[in-house]
């Protein structure tokens, strides 16, 4: 009888374990660290979201907005977020507040299996750059990493989203931004994946000219192009680009993120049509894939309507990207 308890016992345990693989299998990570090689290759297709930056959809979220994603087939979510005022408004001006919303919006994903790249919007220190706002961002950062510490590894870091405004061509400040951050990160949390851009609204062009730590196994650069959908010749340019990225990160070891790109110029006039957009994201996303480089399409809110809980028309173009990628 005991023997048959026992038995019974461990397809028991082994059931519950198939039951809950879904769920789980994103903080089983937790208890190991990823290096930047793996964390490229995990990454796979991605979607920038704005629900912690537009006030409007900070106050409807709910849990159910990361399941929309996970569900067409997306791996990772690239999450913005910043310490502005417009923001903090929403939270009482209260920055503790924020990161527990934060929190619950990386539980959300997790939750769905998705990988999460936080990534800071800095808009206080792109505008003004100086030591003021630079060390501030700094102590945003200390906050988040003490936040997260914890948190599973398939949660990273992107310090700065698209270094431009007031800092283009202020490398200087820029790279002093990056050294001081990663030191006071890197006492806090010494394995999780951090990401690095470059000057000039992230231009791979200008990776060589970004400071980067060495013997580090847990950096990444990320770029991108393409911010307003196809330009001329983009069939010319884009395996041009892609083989310049590929090169670098030959040369350095630090692998890449494709960290935001556009179907169309949705802010721009919005005047290429679904079949030109399918066109144009088909082909980019084909070359990416066959480079090994993941992305992050740009952004949630051009697709899915949060108020209605629904896909909005350009549906089409967000299938397109998944079924080219996960093509054969």
């Amino acid at each position: 009888m005991k023997k048959l308890f026992f038995i019974l016992f461990i397809f028991f345990i082994i059931g519950c374990g198939e039951g809950s693989r879904n769920f789980s299998s994103n903080h089983i990570v937790s208890e190991i660290n990823i290096s930047n090689v793996q964390y490229q290759k995990m990454l796979k297709v991605g979607i920038n979201v704005n629900w912690a930056i537009f006030p409007k959809i900070i106050k409807i979220y709910d849990s159910s907005f990361p399941s929309y994603f996970a569900k067409e087939g997306f791996s990772t979510i690239r999450l913005r977020f910043d310490f502005t005022d417009k923001i903090l408004d929403v939270f009482d001006y209260n920055k503790t507040k924020y990161v527990n919303f934060l929190k619950k919006l990386v539980n959300d994903c997790e939750a769905n299996n998705l990988h999460i790249v936080l990534a800071d919007g800095a808009e206080e220190f792109k505008n003004n750059p100086n030591e003021e706002t630079l060390n501030t961002l700094v102590n945003n950062w200390i906050l988040i990493a003490k936040a997260f510490k914890s948190y599973p590894k398939n949660l990273s870091y992107n310090l700065i989203i698209e270094p431009g405004k007031g800092l283009n061509r202020k490398n200087e400040i820029l790279n002093e931004f990056y050294q001081k951050v990663y030191k006071e990160i890197r006492k806090i949390d010494k394995t999780r994946i951090l990401l690095w851009a470059p000057d000039r609204r992230s231009n791979p062009k200008l990776l060589d000219e970004t400071w980067y730590p060495e013997n580090d196994e847990y950096i990444m650069a990320e770029w991108h192009n393409y911010a307003a959908g196809p330009k001329e010749g983009y069939e010319e340019d884009i395996p041009k680009m892609v083989e310049n990225v590929k090169i670098w990160e030959e040369k350095t070891h630090i692998p890449t993120w494709f960290g935001a790109w556009m179907p169309g110029n949705y802010n721009h006039g919005d005047d290429y049509n679904l079949t030109e957009q399918i066109k144009f994201a088909t082909f980019l996303t084909k070359e990416l894939k066959k480079a090994g480089i993941p992305f992050a399409i740009n952004a949630d809110t051009q697709f899915f309507d949060y108020e209605n809980r629904k896909w909005n028309n350009r549906y089409p173009v967000v299938k397109a990207i998944i079924k080219t990628y996960y093509e054969n």
